[in-house]
């Protein structure tokens, strides 16, 4: 494989932040911002949904296609178990200040748009700084029933 420096880097139709340089490439996870290097090896077109590269902040799971005809490196999500869109379950009764809050942020996501991806509402959570993290609380509310796949 020759080298994929200067490639650009992108996910979906969207240009995602990213430096490839050599047979690596990183780029800011789609779920946080954080930083996930990827490493091409000599014998793949790519990684691969077997063997993905994480985002060590979220947990976010990552492949990377190499398009060499384009000049360009295609990022691709790998669907967790959690994954997909989520609307309301069950009422939950909040006994904490930081879950009731929290709470207050998904109803307001999923009242305002009917339904949210898994990975949005992790997102909106974590910017509300709940203090378990933005996963941690949602697949709570997963589990609890509050909220249900759509």
């Amino acid at each position: 494989m020759a080298a994929v420096s200067g490639f650009n880097v992108w996910s979906q139709s969207q240009p995602v932040p990213a430096d490839a340089h050599g047979n690596n490439v990183a780029f800011a996870c789609l779920n946080c911002a954080h930083p996930v290097l990827a490493t091409l090896m000599q014998h793949q077109r790519g990684s691969s949904a077997e063997k993905p590269t994480q985002c060590l902040n979220c947990s976010g799971n990552y492949w990377v296609e190499v398009l060499a005809a384009r000049n360009r490196l295609q990022v691709h999500r790998v669907p967790s178990s959690t994954s997909g869109r989520y609307v309301m379950g069950t009422t939950p009764s909040h006994k904490s200040a930081p879950n009731a809050a929290s709470w207050s942020v998904i109803s307001a996501m999923l009242d305002a748009y009917g339904g949210a991806e898994y990975e949005e509402l992790v997102a909106a959570v974590r910017q509300h700084d709940h203090p378990e993290g933005g996963k941690a609380y949602v697949d709570y509310c997963i589990r609890s029933g509050w909220l249900r796949r759509a």
